[in-house]
């Protein structure tokens, strides 16, 4: 079934994180089999550098572990082990065939007498299903991955219904891929994915909101909140959200610190990200932010920034609570007034305010 290419010279002349190189030697001079898969062969296909490593191997996790004993069994029922060094992490998962997916996340059963072929025959989508053998310098593309790739399309691997419903999260990653990588769905997989999109369980809320942060701070987030919005999923997701016209790219043109403030405002805010498992420190920016007007740089304005110091103020008078007060009113005056932040223009205010 694999479709095998031995890569250019370009490939070969940008290499891998050292780590890779060690975990494939390792594996290979065993009589194992060692792989490059998912998003990284994406991304490097694509000519950018990869921020996570996922590499597959024909070793059960007992052999991987007894090869790698500083290995953390992090996805051990599933064959996942980590392995990492100071600079680079790497999942390294036994290929395996899959059983059902009753709980629309995890399969009910794994077997861990797969071969690369069966092992890419469980991933989602086509660009994401290709796997490059370091020892050979072969890339496996049994499903077109290449091409959907230059033609920026997202494919099912296999029947795309299926794979919705095996794991609904892979409805936020199909988003997710059309913001980041300016990609189209073909025909089948976006009737599948507004076809199971209503009935669908919903994933955990913080699986949600992982996917959907690296959406929003991608290049055109509007793309991915469009499809989300056809499938029916930002009313599920958010469901006293006013209808919005996702044509337009507002979203696309703000300071991606403020995108978040934006999406939520005219809902009950504080509700949602606190569903959705926002840090804490994002929704005190949020919260922050939706009380500046959206506006990022009167949101981190701060009395140290003020032409006036606190003891210039504390000269005029101001002391305790009331020199808070006039901080406030001077920050305030100076984003939504346009009053110069200048000791005279600051000055002159508190004359004004106090005649």
């Amino acid at each position: 079934m694999s479709s095998q290419q031995i890569l250019s010279y370009d490939w070969l002349d940008s290499p891998w994180p050292d780590l890779i190189q060690s975990i494939s030697d390792r594996l290979e001079s065993n009589g194992f089999e060692a792989y490059v898969v998912g998003g990284a062969v994406r991304d490097r296909l694509c000519g950018l550098t990869p921020s996570d490593f996922d590499m597959a191997t024909t070793a059960t996790p007992s052999e991987a572990l007894a090869l790698f004993p500083q290995a953390h069994p992090t996805g051990i029922a599933y064959g996942t082990v980590t392995i990492h060094d100071q600079s680079t992490t790497v999942q390294l998962t036994t290929c395996r065939h899959d059983g059902e997916y009753t709980d629309q996340r995890h399969p009910d059963s794994v077997d861990f007498s797969g071969s690369i072929d069966s092992d890419l025959a469980r991933r989602d989508f086509t660009v994401n299903a290709m796997a490059y053998r370091v020892s050979t310098n072969t890339l496996i593309d049994a499903y077109s991955g290449q091409s959907d790739l230059e033609h920026r399309r997202l494919k099912a691997v296999g029947d795309p219904e299926t794979r919705f419903r095996e794991d609904s999260l892979r409805l936020c990653r199909l988003a997710r891929f059309v913001s980041q990588c300016n990609m189209t769905v073909d025909e089948p997989t976006l009737a599948a994915a507004i076809h199971v999109g209503p009935d669908v369980d919903l994933p955990a809320m913080e699986r949600v909101y992982s996917e959907c942060q690296r959406l929003m701070m991608s290049p055109r987030p509007s793309q991915g909140w469009r499809l989300l919005d056809q499938i029916g999923w930002i009313q599920r997701l958010i469901p006293d959200k006013p209808a919005y016209d996702w044509q337009t790219d507002t979203l696309d043109q703000l300071d991606p610190d403020c995108r978040w403030a934006f999406f939520f405002k005219d809902t009950d805010v504080m509700f949602h990200v606190e569903h959705w498992r926002f840090p804490k420190s994002e929704q005190a920016w949020i919260s922050r932010l939706l009380s500046h007007n959206l506006d990022p740089d009167y949101a981190r304005f701060t009395p140290q920034q003020l032409a006036l110091s606190s003891s210039e103020l504390m000269d005029l008078g101001f002391h305790g609570k009331d020199l808070g007060t006039i901080q406030r009113e001077l920050i305030t005056a100076i984003f939504t007034k346009g009053l110069s932040n200048t000791a005279a223009a600051c000055r002159e205010f508190i004359d004004q305010r106090e005649a």
